[in-house]
């Protein structure tokens, strides 16, 4: 674990208002020593990746912003996030958006913690010259009365590009010293995989005028929620249900099923569940109320009738509409995935790049990293500099 080893200084608060962007505050300022010294902390945790600090062109600053977005049904929800600026305003920055992987507490949203190791990578990434954003997701941050839409296609796709729309307000704005290149890029790992994906297809079907995306990097998501589906039914022994419980809850937070969990979960978690997706309890808090046993956790109708009961047809078609599916995509992906992985599983991915295939997508256009020996929390950090490096080469 990287400790938090960035001094900083707090600043006046800066206030700007456009379309998207309702407000932005200057949280940090780091300098360029700072983010060479993250930099150095991180190799002596990761001793193979390379030395990063002869690439740093200068210091950091970290904005919270507030930006406007739409809930279920069109309604207006303010929503909230981070941006990293390079504090060079001479510099045209490559846009990189960071879709997080899941977070359950209120606390662990990114604008709430800011020292998390992963936060102080992403501040010294922006020494190297971009603009880093990352959400804090519907849920969380400024939106945190409302409930979260874990895997809700069409809000993440809303959430992630109506942050991408207020930063570039704020970089047009001349309130704040950077500038953008016009280029974007998008990553993330777990549901930020799945979020980057559906992301990019959301943005090649409906782009940013002044932002091209020239490619993502996705790393083990759920593409496909009827294989999910299908592993979860298998298995006894599932080591996080927490997914499964956010999963359902998130789908009837915006009535795409039933609200009346013992469709899904058997007793007593079908009662238990609601409160334990509150944004109070950590993983491992609600996963010691749930069980690992799938048989005891679902409902026994759940799994002996999914395929016939009519009252099953809102959740198979939920699965299927916040799935992604393969297309025949323009700007490249590659994904990751870990070979070891238990929690998605690898063949999600697997399946995913033969079916870009199958379409004719070459290595060109979609490629396929497989991460030997890397369960799900390990392939993370194997992937992040994977990207820090195919952006400094311009790849």
């Amino acid at each position: 674990m990287i400790v938090g080893v960035l001094s900083c200084q707090k600043d006046d608060d800066q206030v700007f208002e456009g379309e998207k962007l309702v407000s932005a505050t200057l949280l940090r300022s780091y300098t360029e020593d700072e983010v060479k010294l993250t930099f150095t902390f991180a190799k002596q945790f990761f001793p193979d990746i390379p030395d990063y600090t002869p690439q740093v062109i200068g210091g950091v600053n970290l904005y919270y912003i507030e930006y406007a977005s739409t809930y279920i049904d069109g309604q207006p929800i303010v929503l909230s996030g981070l941006v990293f600026a390079p504090d060079d305003a001479s510099r045209n920055s490559i846009l990189v958006s960071f879709q997080n992987g899941t977070i359950v507490k209120h606390s662990n949203a990114p604008s709430k913690d800011l020292d998390n190791p992963a936060l102080l990578l992403m501040q010294a990434m922006s020494g190297l010259g971009y603009v880093v954003v990352i959400q804090d997701y519907m849920g969380f941050g400024a939106s945190e009365a409302y409930p979260h839409p874990y895997h809700v296609k069409a809000l993440f796709q809303s959430t992630v590009k109506d942050m991408l729309l207020a930063t570039q307000e704020m970089a047009e704005s001349a309130e704040y010293p950077f500038q953008l290149s016009g280029e974007l890029f998008l990553t993330g790992y777990s549901l930020g995989g799945w979020a980057t994906l559906v992301s990019h297809h959301h943005l090649e079907n409906d782009p940013i005028d002044g932002l091209t995306l020239m490619g993502s990097v996705c790393g083990a998501g759920a593409y496909n929620f009827l294989d999910m589906k299908e592993h979860l039914f298998e298995h006894t022994n599932y080591s996080q249900p927490y997914y499964v419980a956010l999963l359902f809850s998130g789908f009837a937070s915006v009535g795409a099923i039933d609200d009346d969990l013992s469709l899904i979960f058997a007793e007593p978690y079908d009662a238990r569940i609601p409160d334990l997706i509150n944004g109070a309890y950590s993983p491992s808090q609600i996963n010691s109320q749930l069980t690992t046993n799938m048989q005891e956790l679902l409902a026994p109708r759940l799994l002996e009738e999914f395929d016939t009961n009519a009252d099953y047809a809102p959740l198979k078609q939920a699965l299927t509409d916040n799935s992604q599916a393969a297309w025949v995509n323009k700007a490249p992906i590659q994904l990751f995935h870990g070979d070891a992985d238990e929690d998605v599983p690898f063949s999600i991915s697997e399946n995913l790049y033969a079916d870009f295939q199958d379409l004719g997508m070459g290595t060109d256009k979609v490629s396929f990293v497989a991460l030997e020996g890397a369960d799900h929390s390990s392939g993370a950090m194997s992937m992040f500099f994977t990207v820090i490096d195919m952006l400094q080469l311009g790849e």
